[in-house]
C-alpha cells in the first residue's frame, strides 16, 4: 500500500486493489482493510508532500487525485474482476481464497501488464489457482517469497510458541508455507480428484438442468447436461447470490430481462443472462425440498411463485425417513463421470473442495462424516450439488424416444 500511495501522488498512475470480501477492501475504520493502510500513510506524510484537497477525493472503495487523473478503486472478489478499462497495476489480495481466484485473474489480464498476487497457502493447497500460478510461471512473471524469520523480532523462541499455539496442519500451512493441504474433514476432497476439468460448454444436443439450493441467506444455482448415452455429467455454469427476491434469478433462466422490474444487474450479470438466451429451451429443474416451505410475509412458496408466475416447476424428493448422508453417498458417485468446466463452474469447484465437516471433541469417539457439514460459504452450492445428484434422472424423451443412461450395474433402467 506504501508503494502504490507513492506512485500515486507522484506519477501518473491507476491502480485496482482487491479482496476476497469488500469489507477487507475498504470498511470505516478497520485498520485491516486495504484502504486504511493507505488512508494512515498520507495522512501521516508532511504537508508539502500531500496535495491540498486530497480529502475531497476520498470515497468508499476510491481515491482520486485533486490535480491528476489518478485513481485507486477497489472491489471486492468476482468473475469479472477489474475488466474495462486500463490500470498501472491490479493487487489482488490473498488471491489463494477467492473462490473466483482462476475467472478473476484471468479477467483482468487485458486491463494491465502488471498484476500482482499475493498469498498464504489455502487450505485446498496443490489445488489452489494460486498454487497453479506458483508452479506454471511463464513469461515475466517473478516470485517473491518470504518466510516467517524474514520478519523482524522472529527468533527460534518465536517459532517454538507459534508451534505449540497451532495445529499441526495449520502451523504447516501459515508458518512454514505447507501446501500439502487439508485432507482430515473433508467432505469431498479426495471425490474431486476423480472429474475432470476443461473448458466444457452448452451442448444444444444435450438436455439441460438446473439445480438449486433456496437458502436464507444465498440462492446458489448449477447448470448440468447430461449425455445419457455414455453415462457422463457436465456442469458448464452456475450463479449465487443473496438478500434477493425469487424474480432476481429468473433472467438467468430464460435469458431475458423482466420487463416492469426495477433490478440492477451488473455488467458481468448482463453477459451471463445474454449468453443463457440460446439456453432457455426446455429446461428440468431439480431443488431443496424446502422450497415448499411458505413465506411468512406473502403467505407464498418459491415454488408457488416459480409455478405460477413463471412455469418453473421444481422437482425434489422429500427428506422424510431419510438422512444427508443418503444425499451425500450418491453425490459421491458422480464425480468418476463428471466433467467441469472449469473457469464458469470455480465457484462449485471451490465449494466442494472447501465442505468440511466439524471438528470432533477430544474423547468423542464417534465417526466426523456422520454429522452434517458446517454451514458457511460453502454450503448452497455444496447442496445444489447434491440435490441434483438425489435426483438425477436415469431417462429422458427425445422425439418421442427414451433414451437411456448406459449402466452396466443394473440390468434394466431405473424410471424416476
Amino acid at each position: 500500500m506504501a508503494w502504490i500511495s507513492c506512485h500515486f501522488l507522484f506519477d501518473d498512475f491507476t491502480a485496482r486493489v482487491g479482496s476476497r470480501k469488500e469489507e477487507y477492501v475498504d470498511k470505516s475504520g478497520d485498520k485491516d482493510t486495504l484502504f486504511y493502510k493507505i488512508d494512515y500513510i498520507l495522512d501521516r506524510l508532511p504537508f508539502w508532500m500531500v496535495p491540498n484537497d486530497l480529502s475531497r477525493g476520498r470515497t468508499h472503495l476510491s481515491l482520486s487525485h485533486p490535480f491528476k487523473e489518478n485513481v485507486i478503486s477497489g472491489e471486492s472478489a468476482n468473475q469479472n474482476f477489474a475488466r474495462g478499462g486500463r490500470k498501472s497495476m491490479i493487487l489482488f489480495d490473498e488471491l489463494a481464497f477467492w473462490e473466483t481466484a482462476q475467472s478473476s485473474w484471468e479477467s483482468a489480464g487485458e486491463a494491465s501488464n502488471f498484476r500482482v498476487a499475493m498469498s498464504t497457502p489455502p487450505e485446498t493447497a496443490r489445488d489452489s489457482f494460486f498454487h497453479k500460478l506458483l508452479t506454471g510461471r511463464k513469461g515475466n512473471v517473478r516470485l517473491f517469497s518470504f518466510s516467517w524469520n524474514d520478519v523482524a523480532g522472529r527468533d527460534e523462541k518465536w517459532l517454538k510458541e507459534a508451534k505449540e499455539t497451532k495445529s499441526e496442519e495449520e502451523f504447516a500451512r501459515e508458518i512454514m508455507k505447507s501446501y500439502d493441504g487439508v485432507v482430515e474433514g473433508r467432505v469431498y476432497m479426495n471425490d474431486l480428484k476423480l472429474s475432470k476439468m476443461s473448458d466444457a460448454e452448452y451442448n444444444g444436443n444435450l438436455p439441460l438442468f438446473i439445480s438449486w439450493d433456496f437458502g436464507l441467506d444465498s440462492v446458489a444455482m448449477i447448470w448440468w447436461q447430461k449425455d445419457f448415452k455414455n453415462n457422463k455429467l457436465y456442469i458448464i455454469d452456475c450463479y449465487t447470490n443473496s438478500n434477493k427476491s425469487i424474480d432476481w434469478y429468473i433472467p438467468f433462466v430464460t435469458g431475458e430481462i423482466i420487463s416492469g422490474k426495477s433490478f440492477n444487474y451488473s455488467n458481468y450479470e448482463l453477459d451471463f443472462i445474454k449468453r443463457h438466451r440460446e439456453w432457455s429451451g426446455d429446461i428440468t429443474h431439480f431443488g431443496d425440498p424446502s422450497v415448499e416451505q411458505r413465506h411468512l410475509s406473502t403467505g407464498e412458496s418459491t415454488r408457488m411463485v416459480l409455478e405460477d408466475q413463471y412455469n418453473i416447476y421444481i422437482q425434489s424428493k422429500s427428506f422424510s425417513g431419510r438422512k444427508w448422508t443418503d444425499l451425500r453417498d450418491k453425490a459421491r458417485l458422480a464425480f468418476r463421470r463428471l466433467e467441469f468446466n472449469q473457469t464458469r463452474s470455480e465457484p462449485v469447484i471451490t465449494a466442494l473442495r472447501l465442505a468440511r465437516y466439524p471438528k470432533k471433541r477430544e474423547n468423542n469417539n464417534s465417526q466426523s462424516d456422520s454429522k452434517l457439514p458446517i454451514h458457511d460459504a460453502t454450503s448452497h452450492f455444496r447442496s445444489s450439488f447434491e440435490y441434483f445428484c438425489d435426483n438425477e434422472p436415469t431417462y429422458f424423451i427425445q422425439n418421442g424416444a427414451i433414451i437411456e443412461e448406459e449402466n452396466e450395474t443394473f440390468d434394466r433402467f431405473e424410471v424416476i
